[in-house]
């Protein structure tokens, strides 16, 4: 149960990035799509836990 706690957990995260990633994106210099495989990343580095 603990396990389908944290991979709901970085699901929701993970949406979550992907939906505000462009927004913050937009106030700054940053490349949409180098935050979400960074998050993306982190993501998959929580799930394999």
């Amino acid at each position: 149960m603990r396990g389908l706690t944290r991979v709901t957990a970085a699901a929701l995260l993970l949406a979550l990035l992907l939906f505000a990633a462009p927004v913050l994106a937009a106030g700054s210099s940053a490349d949409p799509l180098v935050t979400v495989s960074s998050a993306e990343r982190w993501a998959e580095g929580v799930l394999s836990d």
